[in-house]
């Protein structure tokens, strides 16, 4: 499991003049590592954000990443012997 907080501020010489000030984005992700057969590994992951774009906005993203493992095959050399 892990849990991850990220703050951006856009600096105020980057706007434009008469602009009002962006506000802190900020954004707090979860997400866990779930193994639910041998050849299978699925990692959800919720993530939260504040002041989306600088603006009094918020988002919630979720999703996942998986990976299959099809065949893996080991051969170990051996002195002389070649592969076995």
């Amino acid at each position: 499991m892990s849990l991850g907080f990220v703050q951006s501020n856009l600096s105020p010489q980057f706007l434009p003049v008469g602009s009002p000030v962006w506000k802190t984005e900020r954004g707090v992700e979860f997400n866990t590592l779930l193994d639910p057969l041998p050849m299978l590994l699925l990692q959800p992951v919720v993530q939260y954000y504040a002041n989306v774009g600088g603006r009094a906005q918020r988002a919630v993203v979720f999703g996942f990443r998986t990976k299959v493992e099809v065949l893996t095959v080991f051969c170990e050399w051996r002195l002389g012997g070649g592969l076995s």
